[in-house]
């Protein structure tokens, strides 16, 4: 009989089991836990105006933080006013398992994932679905993980593998996520938990991986974070980087360059071109596309081809639009959060909720309460 694959080994792990009655079991679990947390969240939340609740929610989703925000606050302000909002927004924070806010940051990962997306990351094996059951039980690990933007694709089990490798993997984090000795652990601006807001970062954006601009490869995100990590403490990274918070540090280690560009960036721009690294930030280390990318068609494609795929040669091929792109984004990062143009690098956590519950969020978020 004609074998079209090898059996697994005796010696070897079990393969995972994949069979349908488990995938669903794993599912209707899901399903159940998104049903009761969402159920409980929605009878929790106060009634808003259906009027004022739509114009908040209009001026806020066109607001592209390049103008004043009056309209906005005002907007919320008039949402916030009525009594039983003022009394929800007045309660203690309960990140605890069966707290209320715990039930609402269960919801909302839920909804982003999707149960069915879960499952099929749960069924790969036992692993996989006790450290999904390990995020689920840690309401402070969603919570961040929502006001950092989300898992990438809704790939939260991802993001939590990669973010237990990175704690396993770094020498300054706990097995808490924390820099050792820190407090506890927030999206903050604290220079003490710097790292631990940038392996948050790291891998919600990872948790969808990102292509190699050249030679096929994805970016490996523990190495990519244990990279800035020794960058970091080794005084190599801008001072700024200290007070970014975990939104802004996933669009700090997405660059789809190598490890070794990126190195190579720092000591070429420290060694020949000091006078881009004190410039005002808006176009800090970004200026070397100008001073140092000349405009013109590429010499690789001049000179057959002999460029081998690497952000270093871009400055001494030269090029016109993709490349001195390029160029820019491995100067700046891929988002500029000095002008504010973090803010169209993710959607809002907010809009993983429903009706009145998406409305609710969005102000609170506005706050700055969550």
């Amino acid at each position: 009989m004609l074998r079209l694959s090898s059996p697994p080994s005796p010696s070897g792990p079990s393969p995972p089991d994949l069979s349908p009655p488990r995938y669903q079991r794993i599912e209707r679990g899901y399903q159940a836990l998104e049903d009761a947390s969402c159920a409980r969240v929605n009878a929790s939340i106060p009634p808003i105006p259906g009027a004022d609740a739509d114009a908040f929610m209009a001026a806020y989703r066109s607001f592209a933080g390049n103008g004043s925000e009056a309209h906005v606050l005002t907007l919320a302000q008039r949402v916030l006013s009525q009594a039983k909002v003022r009394a929800f927004l007045a309660l203690p924070d309960s990140f605890v398992p069966g707290g209320l806010d715990a039930a609402m940051v269960t919801c909302a990962v839920l909804r982003q994932a999707t149960p069915s997306g879960l499952a099929r990351y749960a069924v790969r094996g036992a692993k996989e679905e006790t450290l999904l059951g390990r995020l689920l039980l840690s309401p402070r690990l969603m919570r961040d993980m929502l006001v950092a933007g989300g898992a990438a694709g809704g790939r939260y089990g991802q993001a939590m593998e990669i973010y237990t490798k990175i704690i396993q993997e770094s020498d300054s984090l706990s097995a808490d996520g924390e820099a050792s000795g820190a407090e506890p652990f927030w999206d903050d601006r604290s220079p003490s938990n710097i790292l631990g807001r940038l392996a948050l970062g790291t891998a919600v954006e990872h948790a969808l991986p990102i292509q190699q601009r050249w030679g096929g490869a994805t970016v490996d995100p523990v190495s990519r974070f244990l990279h800035y990590e020794r960058a970091y403490l080794a005084g190599n990274l801008d001072p700024a980087l200290e007070v970014l918070t975990a939104f802004e540090c996933r669009y700090t280690t997405d660059s789809d360059a190598t490890d070794d560009d990126l190195a190579w960036f720092r000591a070429t721009a420290a060694n020949f071109r000091p006078d881009h690294i004190a410039t005002a930030y808006s176009w800090r280390y970004a200026r070397t596309v100008r001073t140092d990318v000349a405009y013109g068609k590429p010499h690789c494609h001049a000179h057959g081809n002999i460029c081998t795929g690497h952000y270093a040669e871009i400055p001494a091929a030269g090029g016109e639009c993709g490349p001195r792109v390029w160029a820019t984004n491995l100067g700046e990062g891929r988002c500029n959060f000095n002008t504010n143009r973090s803010a169209f690098c993710a959607e809002p956590p907010c809009t993983v909720l429903g009706g009145t519950g998406r409305e609710i969020c969005a102000v609170v978020t506005k706050k700055g309460l969550i």
